[in-house]
C-alpha cells in the first residue's frame, strides 16, 4: 500500500505533513524534536530525556497536558533515542484541535520552575535505579556503550551516564536546552488519520505559525551523513553479577541510512530462525546456551549488531565466544535463499500490515523527513527486497569481525 502525504513549511521554519487516512476511526499528531541524548553536554547527560518528562507538565494556558487531552477522549506518549525526542497524541478526528492547541502551547513556551525540575528529576532517578540498577544485566549499556562508542557521544544511555549527572541539571540548563532545541524550525509535524489536508493546513498555520523562531539558532540540517567509528582491535570486559551467566556482543556497523545496515538487519533475522545453523549449534546440537536473540540498535550515525547469550555455565562463555565469532562468518556463505526469503517476507508482510496503523506512519513520515527522504515508508520493501545473499556476505565479512566486536560477559 503506498501511503500519500502532503508536506509544507510554515513561515517560522516548521515542517508540517499530512497523512489522510479515511478507514481510521482516530487521528493522530505526532512532533518530533530534532534533538536527542547526543545533543547533551557530556556533564549533563540525561537532560533530553528530562525535558521529555517535562513537556507533560503545565504550559502557558494549560495547566496538565495530560488531563486537558483526556477530557476529549485523547491519549499520548512519547520517547527519547540518542536522535530525536518524538511525542504523539491520538484522539478522536473532530476533537483534533485541541490537540494542536496543546502541542502548540508546550512549543511555545512550558512554565519550568525549580519544583517542576526537582519533582521529574526524582522521577527519573527511581527510573534509573528501576531500570538500570535494580534488575540482573540492567546496567548492560552503562558498560557497553562507553567501551564500544569511546567518546562519540552515543556513548552513554539516553536516561544519562550517572545518577550524579541528572541531579547535576539545574533550572537554567533545562531552560537553555528548550530555547535551542524546541522551537519550530528543529521540528516536524505530522498529522495522519482520518482528517482534511485542507484544514490540517488551516490549524497548523491558525495555532503554529505565530510560534516565534529562534532567530539564533540554524535549522536543523536534515542531511545527516553517517559517521562510522573505526575500531581497529577487540575490546572486552568481565562483570561480576548475580544470576545467570550472560554475554553480550555488539559489533559497529554503519548507520540507519545506508544499505548495509539492511543487509545485517536481515541477516540479523535469519540467525534468530531455528533453521539457522547458528541456532543449531548453539542451543539445539551442543546445549552450550540455554537462549539467546540477535538485534540491531538502529542509530542514525554507528549503529550496534547486538548479540545477547545466556548460559547456565560460566566456564562456557569463553567456549560460546569462540563459536560465536567462527558461526557468524560460517553462516553467511551457507545463506539458504529459501530461509532468506522467508524472512524478507515476513518483514513485507509486518510492514504492510504497519501501513495501517496511524502512529506507525505518522512516526515513519517524520523520521524520514528528518533523515531527508519523507519517502521512506514507500522505499522500504523494494529496497528491502532488492538485498541479495551476496551483499549480506560482504556485509558479515566486513562487519561482523572479530576486531570489530565489543564484548561484556557477567560471571
Amino acid at each position: 500500500m503506498i501511503i500519500h502525504y502532503d508536506h509544507w513549511t510554515l513561515n517560522n521554519g516548521l515542517n508540517v505533513i499530512c497523512h489522510v487516512n479515511p478507514s481510521s476511526t482516530l487521528a493522530t499528531i505526532n512532533v518530533l524534536y530534532h534533538v536527542g541524548s547526543s545533543h547533551e553536554p557530556q556533564n549533563k547527560t540525561g537532560l533530553a530525556h528530562l525535558c521529555e518528562h517535562l513537556m507533560f507538565g503545565a504550559s502557558q494556558h494549560v495547566l496538565c497536558y495530560d488531563k486537558a487531552l483526556q477530557r476529549v477522549g485523547g491519549d499520548n506518549n512519547a520517547y527519547t533515542t540518542k536522535d530525536v525526542t518524538h511525542y504523539h497524541c491520538t484522539l478522536p478526528p473532530n476533537n483534533i484541535e485541541t490537540g494542536f492547541w496543546l502541542e502548540s502551547d508546550r512549543m511555545l513556551g512550558l512554565k519550568l520552575t525549580q519544583q517542576s525540575v526537582d519533582i521529574q528529576k526524582k522521577v527519573v532517578i527511581e527510573e534509573f535505579k528501576e531500570c538500570y540498577l535494580n534488575q540482573p544485566y540492567g546496567d548492560i549499556w552503562l558498560h557497553l556503550l562507553p567501551l564500544a562508542y569511546g567518546n562519540h557521544p552515543y556513548h552513554w544511555p539516553t536516561i544519562g551516564k550517572s545518577i550524579m549527572d541528572i541531579e547535576s541539571i539545574t533550572l537554567e540548563d533545562v531552560k537553555s536546552f528548550f530555547a535551542h532545541h524546541y522551537i519550530p524550525q528543529k521540528a516536524t509535524l505530522v498529522v495522519a488519520g482520518n482528517v482534511q489536508c485542507s484544514e490540517i493546513k488551516r490549524l497548523s498555520k491558525k495555532w503554529f505559525e505565530s510560534i516565534p523562531a529562534n532567530k539564533n539558532v540554524q535549522q536543523s540540517k536534515l542531511h545527516i551523513e553517517d559517521i562510522v567509528i573505526p575500531q581497529v582491535k577487540a575490546k572486552y570486559k568481565q562483570i561480576k553479577a548475580k544470576g545467570e551467566p550472560g554475554l553480550f556482543k555488539a559489533y559497529t556497523i554503519p548507520g540507519i541510512k545506508k544499505r548495509v545496515h539492511i543487509s545485517l538487519t536481515l541477516y540479523a533475522a535469519m540467525l534468530n530462525n531455528q533453521s539457522s545453523k547458528f541456532y543449531q549449534k548453539l542451543i539445539k546440537e551442543k546445549q552450550y546456551c540455554s537462549s539467546y536473540v540477535v538485534y540491531i540498535l538502529d542509530y542514525i550515525h554507528t549503529s550496534l549488531f547486538v548479540i545477547e547469550v545466556y548460559s547456565q555455565e560460566k566456564n562456557r562463555l569463553e567456549i560460546i565466544d569462540n563459536m560465536i565469532a567462527k558461526l557468524l562468518l560460517q553462516e553467511a556463505p551457507l545463506i539458504d535463499t529459501t530461509m532468506l526469503s522467508s524472512v524478507k517476507n515476513k518483514m513485507e508482510m509486518q510492514l504492510s500490515l504497519a501501513h495501517s496503523d496511524i502512529l506507525y506512519v505518522a512516526d515513519t513520515l517524520a523520521m524520514g523527513h528528518f533523515l531527508g527522504n519523507m519517502n521512506n515508508i514507500n522505499e522500504q520493501v523494494p529496497l528491502m527486497q532488492s538485498i541479495h545473499k551476496k551483499e549480506i556476505q560482504n556485509a558479515v565479512d566486513t562487519y561482523l569481525v572479530a576486531e570489530n566486536c565489543t564484548s561484556i560477559s557477567y560471571l
